[in-house]
């Protein structure tokens, strides 16, 4: 029986302001240099996430104790790579609860620059490398992964030689159908997998460009096994210019459409919010104007009920926190972390470091060290809300979540954490929902009564597989 390991946090919502919070940083490692990619997963499946290093020739990881503290690093395998984070992910790809990877292996050979996607497949004895393709020489900009036909496997859409968007089908025990092309543009910068037309399916969202114009094109899923490239064409107001651009999504304004935020290396962060059908976007805002944005993490960090920003700036060893407002505008930058002696501080990961059920910021600098930031209580109590008498039970659960709750319930909504809607129950006195279509993950549950209105946080407890 499938069963959805998760656990639930009260969190009661409250006008007041947020008290001020203290972002602990504790060192991991700092003697490994020339970090490549940082990743965090469940390696040898004891419930707590490990992190993933790529050194120069090697993938290693720092086993998690579950209570913040690690064990010495581990080899996993050779992986001789110079993509970074964006030529390698990690899933359960043939659906035996191991951990495995997809990486491109990009070496100079005989002058050429040349590639091969490999499967890293986990067994009992280490891991098994399984070559998906190496027919041609490649230049795979960046892989993503996602059930991209809902049939509960992972698939792959992947960026060849910087202007064209392919998707290999998960036949469903790591192995894969051969690459169906579903876009291809002048010029490629970055691009974002989520369901961006409200219709239970994955969608892509590519920022491209035209003269070094910033424009988007939205590749929408059929579900029917097909995808139609629609050219959106809206000129971004971005530059262009820089080799290092990110995308990333959620539901900021928690309208039920996913909004884009996009940063360039070069030039600015923006908020591109979703009109309603996924076909236009309009921008509302301009985050920030600094250079060398890296990386972008969209996730609920202050357990509120609406998707925040993570993001840091290579240069300037700062990492930052934009908080939403609730209503899809971001607050001013809030730098969380700051050590300006960390020039190459690039990657970031979020996990549940401690076992706290709260997800901590994992960063790493290419030269040294790798770390975390233990996210602090956000707690926000308002003083008439009595919840004593308020129930959930099981954790963890398999399929009924039941509610004693002393109002009647009339109305249960769960979203993900991106802040998209996946559940909706409307009747009276509502005392169990059936979970057990749901996808093992962190999830928000809002429920209003006949008497006030309640928030709860859902939260993986430990990571498993289906």
């Amino acid at each position: 029986m499938k069963k959805i390991y998760l656990i639930l946090i009260v969190i009661l919502l409250s006008n007041g302001s947020m008290t001020a919070q203290t972002w602990v940083n504790s060192i991991i490692d700092d003697t490994l240099i020339n970090n490549h990619v940082l990743l965090t997963a469940d390696i040898n499946n004891d419930g707590f996430e490990d992190v993933i290093i790529q050194t120069v020739f090697d993938m290693i990881y720092f086993p998690n104790n579950g209570d913040g503290t690690f064990n010495i690093n581990q080899p996993l395998f050779d992986y001789r790579s110079t993509q970074g984070n964006s030529g390698i992910v990690t899933a359960d790809f043939n659906n035996d609860n191991l951990v495995d990877f997809i990486g491109v292996e990009r070496l100079l050979i005989n002058g050429n620059l040349e590639g091969k996607l490999i499967f890293y497949k986990q067994t009992a004895s280490g891991f098994e490398k399984i070559i998906i393709a190496d027919n041609e020489p490649l230049m795979i900009m960046e892989i993503q992964t996602a059930d991209m036909d809902n049939d509960n496997d992972m698939d792959l859409v992947v960026n060849y030689t910087g202007n064209e968007i392919w998707l290999y089908r998960n036949e469903g025990l790591g192995t894969f159908e051969a690459p169906i092309l579903l876009a291809n543009t002048a010029e490629y910068y970055g691009f974002d997998i989520n369901d961006f037309n409200n219709d239970g399916f994955s969608d892509i969202y590519l920022l491209h460009a035209n003269n070094l114009i910033g424009q988007n094109t939205i590749v929408l899923n059929d579900a029917m096994g097909g995808f139609l490239e629609e050219e959106i064409l809206e000129e971004i107001d971005v530059v262009l210019y820089s080799d290092e651009f990110v995308v990333s999504s959620g539901d900021f304004n928690t309208d039920g459409f996913n909004d884009v935020v996009l940063a360039s290396g070069a030039d600015r962060i923006t908020i591109q919010m979703n009109n309603g059908n996924g076909l236009s976007f309009t921008e509302t805002q301009t985050l920030s104007e600094m250079f060398k944005v890296t990386e972008l993490l969209t996730t609920d960090i202050d357990l509120d009920g609406d998707i925040d920003i993570i993001t840091v700036f290579r240069g300037y060893g700062k990492i930052i926190w934009f908080e939403n407002d609730g209503n899809g505008t971001f607050l001013p930058a809030n730098p969380i972390f700051h050590d300006p002696s960390l020039n190459g501080l690039k990657f970031l990961s979020l996990a549940d470091i401690d076992n706290d059920n709260v997800l901590d910021i994992v960063w790493a600098d290419i030269f040294s060290p790798i770390a975390y930031l233990k996210t602090p209580e956000f707690l926000s109590i308002d003083d008439n809300t009595d919840n004593t008498n308020f129930k959930i039970y099981p954790n963890p659960v398999s399929s009924y979540l039941t509610i004693n709750s002393p109002f009647d319930i009339l109305d249960v909504t769960i979203y993900d954490m991106t802040g998209k809607e996946v559940l909706s129950i409307k009747r009276n006195n509502i005392s169990q929902i059936d979970l057990s279509n749901l996808k093992k993950g962190v999830y928000n549950i809002k429920f209003n009564t006949d008497n006030k209105s309640y928030n709860k946080l859902i939260n993986q407890l430990r990571k498993f597989f289906k």
